[in-house]
């Protein structure tokens, strides 16, 4: 009995300092049947509780240890393509080169039929949530099991650095909707910025701390949502991110912002209209001063 403990156990001590989770009641179980049917000498059943133990903390030992490489992986590779993908409205799907994979600002689709878009159906390791309203915090849409990140500060989760700078959904202070998280975080080398419902310019306080910027995730639908358009054109200036990816605009799939598309081509006629829904990105290769408007794919 001492024996199975001391080969089987660190398989669960090993997923759950990895991952904070619980490993499934089964396993135990399968300890107390074998304990069980060792004390009752019933040797069929030992035989079948020892087998399933082998055979099950196997597996989970073997994930657990696939993840810990993937992690690894995540922290030391920094040469490698990440890819950003515009799912709908604030919505992102950030993708490393090692599979890692980042869903920002989930939305909930509207009953009111504002949004137009598709379901989210993709899954994720890590979702971040700038504030709680429903198109922006569903988290239950994302698929597997992702941990979620919400607030200001620092969040260290799963190898990547994520850093929550503080500001407002209006430009009062939050008055009138409230709190609104920008997150930034670097992954394979490329420094990404999600200013989700920004209201307002920012200070040079929050300027600091974001610091510097390639891929800079942006609301472009104008007030009361979000800061005017000039302002957003403004506040780019001061930022000089590397590329620009205009989001949360009007659109026949979102039909609640003030300002589309052609809006933010005439105050920048330099942008570039992809017409995909994904870019890639490698570090030292981002594009300086460009703003890329890309196509929901849902």
């Amino acid at each position: 009995i001492i024996s199975i403990f001391a080969i089987l156990s660190p398989s669960c001590i090993i997923h759950d300092f990895l991952w904070k989770r619980t490993a499934p009641l089964t396993y135990y179980q399968f300890y107390l049947e074998a304990v069980t049917a060792i004390l009752s000498q019933r040797k069929k059943n030992v035989k079948s509780g020892i087998t399933m133990l082998i055979i099950h903390h196997s597996r989970f030992f073997l994930r657990s240890i696939l993840n810990l490489v993937r992690i690894g992986t995540s922290k030391q590779n920094e040469d490698g393509e990440m890819k950003v993908k515009w799912l709908g409205v604030a919505c992102f799907l950030i993708t490393g080169s090692n599979g890692l994979k980042i869903i920002m600002d989930p939305y909930e689709i509207d009953p009111r039929g504002n949004i137009k878009h598709a379901p989210i159906n993709e899954s994720a390791d890590i979702v971040t949530v700038s504030h709680e309203h429903g198109d922006h915090n569903h988290t239950a849409a994302v698929r597997g099991r992702p941990e979620i990140i919400r607030g200001v500060g620092s969040h260290s989760v799963k190898g990547i650095e994520f850093l929550g700078v503080a500001s407002y959904h209006d430009n009062v202070s939050g008055a009138q909707r409230g709190p609104n998280t920008i997150f930034c975080f670097t992954i394979d080398g490329v420094r990404v910025c999600h200013c989700a419902d920004l209201g307002h310019t920012l200070d040079e306080a929050a300027l600091k701390a974001i610091g510097r910027v390639d891929v800079l995730i942006f609301p472009t639908g104008g007030p009361p949502q979000t800061l005017d358009l000039s302002e957003a054109v403004a506040l780019w200036d001061k930022m000089k991110p590397g590329v620009v990816i205009p989001m949360h605009f009007l659109s026949p799939k979102l039909l609640f912002p003030k300002y589309g598309m052609e809006d933010l081509l005439k105050l920048r006629p330099d942008a570039i209209i992809t017409g995909k829904s994904e870019v890639e990105f490698t570090a030292g290769k981002v594009p300086s001063g460009q703003i890329m408007i890309l196509e929901p794919a849902l």
